[in-house]
């Protein structure tokens, strides 16, 4: 039988740089909202509405 250790090990480690991404992108959407004020941040949300 195969060894299956090093594609453990990369799922493994594949899970943990998805979570550090999420990570990532929670804190550029909380320092991207502190930079806008509410008006613009309701604008920015529908052009992104409008081309989704």
């Amino acid at each position: 039988m195969a060894d299956t250790k090093p594609i453990e090990e990369l799922i493994k480690a594949i899970a943990i740089l998805q979570s550090e991404i999420k990570i990532l992108e929670i804190k550029a959407m909380v320092e991207f909202k502190s930079l806008l004020n509410p008006e613009q941040l309701k604008h920015l949300i529908n052009q992104l509405k409008e081309t989704h």
